[in-house]
């Protein structure tokens, strides 16, 4: 076996993957640790010559080890150790040039870089705020410092993709959210530590990795020799030896410090691994008990010590009650929060975070329309005349996974136009286990999280695919409803499931009435008869009014041809709209072609080029967009040419005077809004407006 072999399989022994080849030119290669290619959160460098040498290691868990070839024991020659301990100075060496570039690499990119959007979706996901981080393009910058300077960076990408600058050093840098205080709490990701900070006020740490507790904590320790030190654990119970707890646990044992594990029930479903976790599924409240115990129990000295506390804690009297912790945790009137902008996923029609259902009868085209709402979240598209909030969408094909790519590839003919080079949309076609126990869902979550993805959608298709050995008519309904329940708390994310009728009503879901009880949200899909069409009754939403009624309008679109040349196509869905008419629609119906197109182009301009104003101090938060965009977008649209005899300037004269008529009868029929800002006009619409038509539904003049 040649040492780079030897190399590899050490790497697979400790990590239980390993690259699959081994290139020993000295330098920093990453790698996937789970199979996921996307995944390089491992890291190896190989030294390939006379006294072949490595190291490796897993960012995500904090594992680090080296390997060498040579024999302890094996007695050299004294020429041959001087080179070899030459060989060694000089690796070093190249490793410390290689840091300093990569250090010297990561402050440009952090100058370089603005200050981060609130609204970024890896921020609004973890429900965080962005403490002196920065953006790069759609990513966050945290800061990894060793005192005042910068070592690396942790890019981290709306899905929850982490990188560290490639060749840099992390060990002993961190960074830190709040001003000096006499507790401290040192956590290893940011999310974590932007909660407890944003719950406490106290100073806290950003380590970066459970290898990194410790060294850091040393370091804090050195500087602050009476402060409380509260090392804050992950929980990584399906990791093998828990490194989270392992390395927390070490680390609050050498600086005399308190550690606090976030105290999930495992039995209950409960399969969050930090704090951050926690306070999303069961408040803030839950996580500022679990840091009190933790300064309660004391500092962590030794397992003994820590034993006789406990039992010391646990002892009653002979004759007493025995001591009961307390199970629920109050949520006190004044801590009872709501924000409007974590309400919707598609406003007014899917709730941010919960359970639905989207049923019907068979070939209904619920699957279709299932597919479509999925991908219009992936991209963040108005769907229906509604507002979208974008997020990554993951949809389990249980059943029919071979229609998906055919519907992928028409999606794309269908909307080549203005797609993105990259869509977030996963796909799973493997049918999962969640019908009976807890069956697949660790394994689900374990795999979405493999991806890096953080989804705002899942969808589960179909209900009875996934029940495994469960009975849709009992037990097996109860436990996969919870079951998705626990996927949505556990993601923040919204799960829909696709399901049928029942036998002897069309119009209710098939199956244990638990179900109807237990989701947000329920959607009957009735397909019109020798159409390729289907209405869409929204019959249940929590806390708002249901019984609106959609029609999707499906197309059949040419994706190739085969063998024989014949056309292979699929359906995709071209719209979706209001089904009734209305007074609102009526009034749609009047408007001048003209106009209606105007319209379409400036709720296009304002969904890609919109920004935040404020027509008057105090006034509300509008999103606008300049005149100018909208104009330079609508004649691109309409792609006038120019008259017999009729010049280019007097072509652009007669647009120009076109474009202010159109714009001044929609203010007019206070369709529009306008405002100055710097001597540009800027144009909104009301916050009620019957008449904004759906872009795709309108045909160019």
């Amino acid at each position: 076996m040649t040492p780079a072999e030897q190399f590899r399989e050490v790497i697979y022994k400790e990590l239980g993957v390993a690259p699959a080849v081994i290139v020993g030119d000295g330098r920093a290669h990453r790698f996937s640790i789970n199979g996921n290619r996307r995944d390089d959160a491992g890291e190896y460098r190989f030294y390939d010559d006379k006294f072949p040498a490595g190291f490796a290691k897993d960012y995500r868990h904090g594992i680090y080890f080296k390997w060498s070839a040579r024999d302890d024991a094996a007695v050299i020659s004294a020429s041959d150790r001087a080179e070899r301990d030459k060989i060694i100075r000089e690796r070093e060496e190249q490793r410390r040039r290689e840091q300093a570039e990569a250090a010297r690499i990561a402050q440009q990119r952090w100058q370089g870089a603005k200050a981060a959007d609130p609204a970024h979706g890896y921020l609004t996901r973890k429900g965080v705020q962005a403490h002196g981080l920065r953006q790069e393009g759609d990513t966050v910058l945290v800061p990894v410092l060793d005192g005042e300077e910068i070592i690396s960076v942790q890019s981290i990408g709306p899905d929850g993709r982490k990188l560290f600058q490639l060749g840099s050093r992390v060990k002993g840098g961190f960074f830190t959210i709040g001003d000096a205080s006499d507790t401290i709490y040192i956590c290893e990701g940011y999310a974590t530590a932007a909660t407890i900070y944003d719950l406490t006020g106290q100073q806290t740490i950003v380590a970066f990795n459970a290898g990194n507790i410790l060294p850091v904590a040393q370091k804090i320790r050195a500087s602050n020799p009476q402060a409380y030190i509260v090392i804050c654990a992950d929980d990584d119970y399906v990791v093998k030896k828990n490194p989270g707890v392992a390395k927390a646990t070490e680390a609050a044992k050498s600086v005399n410090g308190y550690l606090a594990i976030p105290p999930f029930d495992r039995d209950k479903g409960e399969i969050g691994t930090d704090f951050n976790d926690l306070a999303a599924l069961r408040g803030s409240r839950a996580v500022q008990d679990a840091l009190d115990a933790a300064l309660a129990a004391g500092t962590l000295k030794t397992e003994a010590e820590q034993q006789a506390k406990k039992e010391q804690d646990n002892y009653n009297p002979p004759g007493e009650p025995a001591l009961v912790s307390p199970k629920f945790a109050l949520k006190p009137f004044e801590a009872i929060l709501f924000d409007s902008c974590e309400e919707w996923l598609i406003k007014r029609l899917l709730p941010r975070q919960g359970v639905g259902v989207i049923y019907g009868a068979s070939q209904s085209f619920k699957s279709f329309v299932a597919s479509h709402v999925a991908l219009y979240i992936a991209l963040g598209w108005p769907l229906a005349g509604r507002r979208v909030w974008q997020a990554s969408t993951v949809y389990i094909a249980a059943e029919g996974a071979a229609g998906l790519p055919k519907r992928k590839v028409g999606f794309e003919k269908a909307n080549k136009d203005r797609l993105p080079s990259i869509v977030p949309f996963y796909l799973v076609s493997v049918a999962p286990n969640l019908g009976t126990g807890q069956g697949d869902l660790a394994a689900l979550i374990a795999s979405i999280e493999a991806w890096k993805v953080a989804p705002g959608l899942i969808v589960l298709d179909t209900l009875a695919q996934s029940l495994g050995a469960g009975d849709e008519n009992g037990a097996g309904m109860i436990q996969l409803l919870a079951n998705a329940t626990s996927l949505a708390n556990y993601f923040k994310a919204f799960v829909l499931i696709v399901h049928h009728i029942g036998l002897s009503d069309d119009k209710r879901m098939r199956g244990h009435s638990s179900l109807i009880g237990g989701i947000d949200a329920q959607i009957l899909c009735e397909r019109k008869e020798g159409e390729f069409s289907t209405d869409l009754t929204l019959q249940k939403l929590k806390d708002e009014a249901s019984n609106l009624k959609l029609t999707a309008h499906l197309e059949r679109v040419v994706i190739c041809q085969d063998e024989d040349g014949e056309d292979i196509s699929t359906l995709v869905v071209g719209s979706i709209e209001n089904a009734e008419p209305s007074a609102k629609r009526a009034l749609a119906q009047r408007i001048p072609r003209a106009q209606r197109l105007l319209m379409a182009v400036i709720a296009e301009a304002l969904e890609d080029a919109g920004e935040s104003f404020r027509s008057f101090v105090d006034g509300p938060l509008v999103r606008a967009v300049r005149d100018e965009i909208v104009k330079h977008r609508l004649y691109a649209r309409i792609a006038e040419q120019a008259a017999p005899g009729e010049s280019a300037a007097k072509l652009a004269a007669r647009q120009r005077q076109a474009f202010s008529r159109d714009i001044a009868a929609a203010i007019k029929s206070r369709m529009l809004i306008a405002g100055e800002r710097n001597g540009e006009r800027l144009l909104w619409f009301p916050r009620f407006l019957p008449t904004v038509t759906s872009v795709t539904n309108v045909t160019p003049l």
